[in-house]
């Protein structure tokens, strides 16, 4: 994404002329222009590999399943990083996370995504609890090395629990089930023109998928899509 702004700068340049002609003075002015133009570019940098809730056995009640169930009072791995890059130096941002698609096996059963109970089924949560990324953390957000701007970007579906195994991590949050046709809004970083940032901003995100009981057996996949949006007032 590119962002480009064209400030133009008119200056006058007066070429001064005095002759003397039956005692009248005439003069000339030229114009001159110059175009600064300024650009900048807003992109992912990185975002997290595929959520993998792993096998298990058909349940005969509901039953979550983790995408990092092993992470308990520890750090995601880098894989599961989301990172915004943005240069512009004016303007904000969003970034949207939402299901192309229900999880299905491919034939006629499926796993339903929604953001309504009782098929709140599938949730997410992010967290700076992250390995290998160094900066300031701020709100759950860190603010890589070298970044510079306002540190004022709201992590919406933050936990600051970082038991990724455990259902009451994603449970606790708000607005955070994803659904087919409603966006979650999972990173807020609007700003004014008149301000801006420059520098990467990084977090973690972790998954929890509830299996239904007695789903039928098989494999299911879905897609889900990352957006990042211009944000500017």
């Amino acid at each position: 994404m590119r962002y480009q702004k064209q400030l133009l700068i008119s200056t006058v340049v007066a070429l001064g002329i005095n002759l003397l002609f039956s005692s009248m003075v005439l003069g000339e002015s030229d114009q001159s222009t110059v175009s600064v133009n300024r650009s900048g570019n807003l992109s992912f940098s990185a975002i997290p590999n595929s959520f993998d809730f792993g096998t298990i056995a058909v349940p005969n009640v509901k039953t979550p399943s983790f995408s990092d169930p092993t992470v308990n009072g520890g750090n995601l791995p880098i894989s599961k990083r989301l990172t915004v890059e943005d240069t512009r130096g004016e303007g904000g941002f969003t970034v949207t996370l939402s299901a192309n698609n229900n999880f299905s096996d491919g034939g006629s059963n499926t796993i339903v995504i929604s953001n309504t109970a009782p098929n709140d089924n599938l949730r997410v949560v992010t967290s700076p609890t992250l390995t290998g990324v160094s900066g300031t953390t701020t709100n759950g957000i860190i603010y890589e090395t070298n970044f510079t701007g306002p540190q004022t970007v709201n992590a919406l579906i933050n936990t600051n629990n970082n038991y990724f195994g455990t259902s009451n991590t994603f449970t606790d949050v708000t607005n955070n089930a994803l659904d087919t046709s409603v966006p979650v809004v999972v990173l807020d970083g609007t700003l004014a023109s008149t301000n801006g940032r420059i520098g990467f901003m990084t977090t973690g995100v972790a998954a929890m998928l509830d299996i239904p009981a007695f789903q039928a057996a098989g494999q299911y996949t879905s897609t889900l899509t990352w957006t990042l949006s211009d944000s500017t007032t």
